[in-house]
């Protein structure tokens, strides 16, 4: 799709269900669409949903997008990232989706590079009216269940489940969250049930690097635990800030839940990690 408005693939319902599998190249490919809508699509594994039938590229790939809504949809088993923003890509939604798991949210089919990636966008929102699961991301190459990189800004990350299957049980990342050289993002919410669970990464659960990742806020979140108290931890660190500055890590009334993690619960190192604050966090 190319300079489209409104458009749509699939729709809520069993007889809506979409196919986008197995392509040489991006399974959905949207070039500045604006308010398109991607719901109930099964895109890089068969129609059963269970089965892969990868994707060559990036199962779907926002480019310069504005207001797309991904809803409702599995995007497993592609060739390099699950969904991809990139090109300015800016207050597009991923709500409600399994990215990294079966249509049962069940057994693992992750996408080689990473869950989700957002290059460079701005205002994009994952979560928010149903929860997200992203889980078994990152294995073919060093990427996470989500990645921030190329100065990506003002980016919302609430009633996301990263590393867990549907029933709680460990499934994994490599990553939990990257935020690599990207300001101003929040990573969680105090509202009820917007919190994020971020658990079973194979490396830290949310890391964040470079200089250029400043002023982001990391909050309200259950890391290497789950809501219900159980321990699901990552095998790094819980929060590692490597050489990034100024970054909020909880507060008194938005405390993260940081227990049981195989590393450090909190670690800061590096010249450049001055003036961050870490408060209220248990």
């Amino acid at each position: 799709m190319t300079d489209t408005r409104g458009s749509a693939i699939g729709a809520a319902g069993a007889s809506n269900v979409c196919v986008v599998s197995g392509n040489n190249f991006y399974g959905v490919f949207d070039e500045r669409g604006v308010e398109d809508v991607i719901d109930n699509t099964i895109v890089g594994l068969g129609p059963d949903g269970t089965n892969v039938a990868p994707n060559g590229m990036d199962g779907i790939r926002l480019a310069g997008t504005t207001g797309v809504v991904v809803r409702g949809s599995v995007i497993s088993g592609n060739s390099d990232w699950g969904i991809s923003m990139t090109d300015g890509a800016g207050q597009n939604r991923v709500d409600g989706c399994f990215i990294g798991l079966d249509r049962s949210g069940l057994a693992g089919w992750g996408n080689d590079l990473g869950g989700v990636r957002i290059s460079g966008g701005y205002n994009n929102v994952l979560g928010d009216i149903a929860t997200n699961y992203i889980a078994r991301n990152g294995f073919g190459g060093s990427g996470a269940g989500l990645q921030l990189d190329t100065g990506a800004r003002f980016n919302g990350v609430v009633q996301t489940v990263f590393g867990l299957d549907v029933t709680g049980a460990a499934a994994g990342n490599l990553l939990g969250i990257w935020i690599l050289n990207s300001p101003n993002n929040a990573v969680g919410d105090n509202f009820p049930g917007m919190q994020n669970t971020i658990c079973a990464s194979f490396d830290d659960g949310i890391y964040v690097s470079g200089t250029g990742s400043v002023n982001n806020t990391l909050a309200y979140n259950y890391i290497g635990i789950t809501p219900g108290g159980v321990s699901r931890p990552n095998s790094g660190d819980g929060i590692f800030i490597d050489g990034a500055p100024g970054n909020w890590i909880g507060d008194r009334t938005w405390p993260n839940s940081i227990c049981g993690n195989l590393g450090v619960g909190i670690r800061v190192s590096g010249a450049g990690a001055a003036g961050n604050r870490i408060l209220g966090n248990g």
